[in-house]
């Protein structure tokens, strides 16, 4: 920029660096130096480091090669007036890096700045996410050996039967045949057909099947065996047939596999089994570019000469040395075809980028999925991708175009802009440019002809049909066409003008090419299509096929029973049928009809209906889709209420050009509301514009995408489902958009754009300096230089300027540029009806026009107060209403369309698989059992020696004779004898078990090599392995062990249970805790006695608590399970051991030795030290051995002999137990002789 004289119409020109000019690249750079500025001596040049025409673009080809060395920095440093508060170092060269120190950051920018992704795949998250409620698989298997079993039994009966039927006959008539003679057959023939048809007429009459024994005489009963025969053949035929026809029409469903099926073999299984057909891919996800192939061709003019670099250099010299206006073809040209050129780059690569995004996307299939659904699936792929692109183009094309048009940013060719000094002042004036009544304030979009003029007298030599000229280049672009260059003509009109030295030869365009264009389609019209002539797309489903690889098809038909299974069920039911019927024909001749029911075809379910059926079978209902792929828009409505501004006058062409007429443009200052207010409602009207076009768009793609679903998804499933799609469409919309907008923000302040208004920038000029000085303006003590949010209080001043007390505008303020300025802003002026007054009030009066405030009632998630930025934050939308989740699946439901639903469900046998079951076992059974019985004889009953067991327990009680029989050998259990049943509540008959089976045998017989010291270890360990009684019961072998020893403590709580409950009052504490509780049958009684005990814990090995199939003990006396707990753990880790007020171990301690028992009972202390609310009470039951003989001993003696055996464990005294309860930290309190030999010892926790 330069001012003649340093007064008056400040002109641009471009600058260059080196043989680049910034007018035909942005790419144009030298070496950045520090200067002496007396004389423009390099001082230094910083190594790596660039200057160019624009600052992102000379960063961008620059390098940190400086900045890894000290010395450099340092250099560099020595150069600046003051040395930085920050201790500078060096960038680390030994730090491992995918980059070189002379990388350009633009190839570090390529990579993302990235060094190094480290993606963490954690799989045991996910599966602890997915939460699966249950697998089920297929194998291969034989049949079991009860199928086995039983069919070789049914086929038995039926095979003897039928063998004894046809053999004799066909050994006759061998037999017969061999004997004939040949010399007399003629002979014989003839009477033998004679004897032979009499004798079959005679066997029929006098067959009976039914003979009495011995042979009756009485020729009644002959015939009535005779006709009990006839009956008998007849039902047999009959039965025969109908189990035939049966078997045969019956429809089965087969399952059928066919392993690594072809495409045509699928082809040929789908069409014939459509419904039925899966085929598991070998490769869920596939690549699109493996089936997909998607080419295209641009607008000739991206691929003619008008795009290239010769062209653009050419028009950039067309006119000479000639002067030319800013506003000729001549000068403009080279800018209009840089922007063209920019336009198919940036679409190409556009194009390109998606196009390499999209093939790398994976379509997931678990199955093969059919043609027919998979080609309108793909078209809709290639439909979304070209959408999708283009929409998304167009909206950051739109988004840069709007948001250089609110900040109001300065054109170097002074197209929107242009500056005066006046003669009064060094500081020049901005000035908008006007085309027409259109003025580059108000729209980007005013344009003029663009035409060739003669000078020095500026009239018009040509205008260039379809070319305008505007306050952007780019926006004048989008309004041209190319008209003019399909016209060789036009073309050789344009260069009879240029400078004849460097004339070109130019072809024009081809109007026969175009498919989709005109040649007065307008450029935007053109880029509105992606610059795309036509797209090409290839749908290869042979290819998909290929890649998904199923492994095997299978599918399942109906069809009816084969002949082997036919004849394999008919021979083991003629067995049956014929012992049978030999059973019931003599004695009752029943007919018996059988109605067939035929299967109900398969009706489409209903919402209703499908939802109670997957209330049913939720894990087995399955109801295949008719349509398995269904756009988003057919169930999911979104709708949106924008910030009422949106709507208001506020963001009106009305409003706009009220604020931009109505001050007098010489008397107001460039930082005055009034001067700036067009530029910011601008700004609004563009930020409520570009949302609802960004909302709208993406909406769009949404609603195109496809939810695909194999199957119906239950409710619960889809509409979280529903829940997420929604929730990820707001929060990727409004990220993209503000990504967008944050990235333009930065690079505009990155490249220190100029902003028309002069806002961020400011121009300096002395009388007779042709070069104005360029400083940054400053908002208080904020530059522009380090921040594009430097800002103050917007201001209406007087016409004297702002010398007297001006108003401030509440909530606006003014920034370095325009977007920035609004950001920082709130509406509460514009909410205040006396504000807008006030603020009308400072223009011209006689233009007042009444504005209505925003409405501060109307429902609002933002305040008055709130600022743009914060607004702008969540898209500047109020509400977001996306349709109801009933509504949601009922759409989605209806869009499915399942035509049928299937289950399945554990169930019974049929009565017909029963009976024909039965049938065919009934005649196996009694053959096999006729072969088997009379070869195992010695292991039947000895009748004799039972008779005389039960004999002698008649004497003890357990069993009494049953009188009034025939041989007086009946027997049944007495009261005491069903103490003995293994289900009675008692569990006396675990009791003798243990102690008459082997183990407890075994022990006893260790108790005499004992006495002796023959025994290295206890008798239990001896007899065990070397394993203690609480190791042994811990091992999963002897759960059988563990299950009767639990059976013992049962029987025992059971014998002692209720007068060791009302012995000691335990109704005192709110928790208690039964150690090595068992069942529970102990403190059950406790609870049921005691109803102010608030809970109990059966505490437990884990073995124990697992084989504790249900709460029975409790149950049965009616106690809630709000008042129980079951607690597994280990009596000798406390962290195991829930806190209580009281613990009981009956007949726990006398088990071990006194380091076990101490170990014990140290644990409960400690499970409880960190209590202070309660006394800690311990409760022990044993068979304690008094010395004063005040009870009888004999027992606890007794027991005590057996602890020994057992254990190497003891019955104590009660001054053992004293000793034990002290070292454990416990004190003795009271001793309660119960009953001979319980007692109970209570102590307490000494603190």
């Amino acid at each position: 920029m330069y001012l003649l004289g340093g007064r008056g119409y400040a002109y641009t020109y471009p600058m260059s660096y080196g043989d680049c000019s910034c007018s035909l690249s942005a790419t144009c750079i030298e070496q950045s130096s520090m200067f002496r500025y007396s004389n423009g001596r390099v001082l230094y040049s910083v190594p790596g480091m660039y200057t160019g025409c624009y600052i992102v673009e000379s960063l961008l080809q620059s390098n940190l090669k400086c900045f890894y060395n000290q010395t450099c920095i340092n250099k560099v440093l020595s150069y600046y007036a003051t040395p930085p508060s920050m201790n500078i170092t060096a960038l680390d060269n030994s730090l491992p890096s995918n980059f070189f120190p002379n990388s350009t950051l633009e190839e570090v920018i390529n990579e993302m700045m990235v060094e190094q992704f480290i993606p963490s795949v954690i799989y045991n998250t996910y599966y602890n996410a997915c939460q699966p409620t249950e697998c089920t698989y297929t194998y291969q298997t034989r049949n079991s050996i009860i199928y086995i079993v039983t069919t070789l039994i049914g086929l038995l009966g039926g095979l003897i039967t039928v063998l004894k039927l046809i053999i004799p006959p066909v050994v006759m008539f061998i037999r017969k045949k061999q004997e004939r003679s040949q010399l007399d057959i003629e002979i014989i023939e003839g009477e033998e057909r004679y004897s032979i048809g009499q004798k079959l007429k005679n066997y029929l009459i006098t067959y009976n099947t039914f003979p009495s024994f011995p042979p009756s005489t009485d020729e009644r009963q002959l015939q009535s065996e005779r006709i009990s025969t006839r009956v008998y053949i007849i039902l047999l035929t009959l039965s025969l047939a109908i189990l035939l026809l049966y078997n045969s029409l019956i429809n089965i469903t087969e399952t059928v596999n066919d392993k690594a099926p072809t495409m045509t073999k699928y082809l040929e299984l789908y069409s014939t089994y459509p419904q039925t057909l899966i085929c598991p891919c070998k490769q869920v996800s596939i690549s699109y570019n493996r089936f997909l192939s998607i080419e295209y061709r641009f607008h000739q003019v991206c691929t003619s000469v008008f795009v290239k670099q010769d062209w653009i250099d050419y028009l950039s010299t067309s006119y000479g040395s000639d002067d030319v206006y800013l506003d000729d073809f001549r000068l403009t040209s080279s800018f209009t075809f840089q922007a063209l050129s920019a336009l198919c780059q940036l679409i190409n690569q556009t194009v390109s980028n998606r196009l390499s995004q999209f093939y790398s996307s994976q379509y997931v299939s678990a199955s093969v999925i059919p043609s027919e659904i998979f080609d309108p699936q793909a078209r809709t792929l290639v439909d979304q991708y070209i959408s999708s692109t283009t929409t998304d183009f167009l909206l950051s094309l739109t988004t840069i175009r709007n948001t250089t048009q609110s900040n109001a940013l300065f054109t170097g060719l002074q197209t929107n802009y242009y500056f005066i000094t006046q003669n009064d002042t060094q500081y020049p004036d901005p000035y908008v440019v006007a085309y027409g009544n259109c003025n580059c304030s108000s729209s980007p979009k005013c344009v003029t002809q663009s035409s060739i003029y003669n000078y020095p007298d500026p009239t018009i030599l040509l205008s260039v049909p379809g070319i305008y000229l505007g306050c952007y280049v780019i926006e004048s672009l989008l309004q041209s066409n190319l008209e003019c260059f399909y016209n060789q003509t036009c073309i050789d009109q344009l260069q009879s003008y240029f400078s004849s030295t460097s004339f070109m030869d130019i072809t024009a365009l081809d109007e026969s090419l175009s498919v989709k264009f005109q040649k007065n389609s307008t450029i935007e019209a053109v880029v509105d299509q992606l610059m795309m002539e036509q797209w090409n797309q290839t749908i290869m489903y042979d290819r998909y096929f290929n890649a998904c690889e199923p492994f095997e098809c299978t599918h399942t038909h109906q069809t009816k029973n084969q002949l082997i299974y036919i004849v394999t069920t008919l021979i083991g039911l003629l067995g049956g049928l014929i012992t049978m019927l030999k059973l019931i024909v003599p004695r009752v001749v029943r007919f018996i009809r059988r109605e067939q029911v035929q299967p109900t075809p398969p009706i489409a379910p209903t919402m209703t209906k499908y939802l109670e059926l997957y209330s049913t079978y939720p894990q087995t209902l399955i109801c295949p889709c008719k349509q398995v792929s269904i756009n988003y828009d057919t169930f999911i409505s979104i709708e949106y209420t924008f910030h009422q501004v949106c709507a208001s006058v506020f963001v009106k062409q009305d409003w706009i050009d009220y604020l931009s007429k109505n001050y007098q443009v010489q008397s107001i200052s460039t930082f005055d509301f009034r001067s700036m207010g067009p530029y910011l409602f601008q700004a609004l009207n563009a930020f409520c514009e570009l949302i609802n076009q960004t909302v709208s768009n993406r909406l769009s793609q949404f609603n195109s995408s496809q939810y695909v679903s194999a199957s119906v998804i239950s409710s619960n499933v889809f509409k979280s489902q529903a829940q997420s799609l929604v929730d990820q469409f707001k929060l990727s919309t409004t990220n993209d958009f503000l990504l967008s907008l944050t990235t333009i923000r930065n690079m505009t302040q990155s490249n220190a754009l100029l902003a028309g208004p002069l806002t961020n920038y400011g121009f300096e000029t002395d009388i007779g300096d042709d070069d104005p000085y360029i400083y940054p303006q400053k908002y208080g003590v904020c530059s522009c230089v380090a921040s594009a949010i430097c800002s103050y209080p917007s201001r209406v001043c007087g016409y004297d300027g702002c010398t007297t007390t001006p108003l401030f505008v509440p909530g606006f303020y003014m920034a370095c540029y325009i977007i920035e300025s609004l950001l920082q802003s709130d509406l509460r002026c514009f909410y205040n009806q006396t504000c807008i007054d006030q603020l009308q009030s400072y223009f011209i009066s006689s233009s007042a026009i009444g504005f209505t405030s925003l409405d501060e009632s109307l429902p609002s998630r933002f305040l008055p107060n709130s600022t743009f930025e914060e607004i702008v934050n969540d898209l500047m939308i109020e509400q977001w209403n996306p349709s109801d989740q009933s509504v949601m699946y009922e759409r989605y439901f209806n869009a499915c369309r399942p035509s049928e639903c299937t289950y399945t469900q554990e169930t019974k046998n049929s009565i017909i698989y029963i009976v024909t079951a039965l049938i065919g076992l009934v005649g196996g059974l009694i053959t096999a059992l006729k072969l088997i019985v009379p070869r195992n004889e010695e292991i039947q009953w000895n009748a004799d020696i039972l008779h005389r067991v039960l004999c002698a327990c008649t004497h003890v009680g357990l069993v009494e004779r049953v009188k009034n029989t025939i041989d007086d050998k009946h027997f049944i259990p007495t009261s005491s004898g069903r103490m003995l049943t293994s289900d009675h509540p008692s569990h006396a008959r675990d009791y003798v078990r243990y102690y008459l089976g082997p183990m407890s045998s075994n022990i006893g017989y260790q108790l005499i090599k004992l006495v002796r010291g023959q025994c290295k270890d206890t008798g239990f360990a001896e007899a065990s392995g070397g394993l203690d009684l609480y190791t042994y019961l811990k091992q999963p072998e002897n759960q059988d062990y563990l299950l009767l020893y639990n059976g013992v403590m049962t029987c025992l709580s059971t014998y002692t249970g209720d007068k060791l409950v009302t012995g000691v009052d335990f109704g005192r504490f709110e928790t208690l805790v039964d150690l090595g509780g068992s069942r529970g049958t102990f403190l059950a009684e406790i609870l049921q006695h005691y109803q102010n005990i608030r809970r109990g814990f059966i505490f437990d090995l884990p073995q124990c608590i697992a084989e504790v199939k249900s709460a029975d003990e409790f149950e049965s006396r009616q106690i809630t399970s709000s008042r129980y707990t079951f607690v597994a753990g280990d009596m000798t880790d406390s962290s195991t051991i829930p806190q209580a007020d009281a613990y009981i171990l009956k007949y726990i301690l006398h088990l071990f030795n006194d380091e076990i028992c101490v170990n014990v009972l140290s644990s409960i202390r400690k499970a409880n030290e960190q209590r202070t609310d309660t006394l800690l009470t311990i409760f022990i039951v044993e068979h304690i051995i008094f010395s004063d003989g005040t009870v009888s001993n004999w027992q606890a003696h007794g027991f005590d002999i057996g602890m020994a055996a057992y254990g190497g464990a003891r019955e104590r005294t009660e001054q053992e137990y004293q000793v034990l309860l002290e070292k454990a930290g416990f004190q003795l309190k009271i001793l309660y002789p119960i009953q001979a030999p319980d007692s109970i010892i209570e102590a307490i926790f000494i603190k």
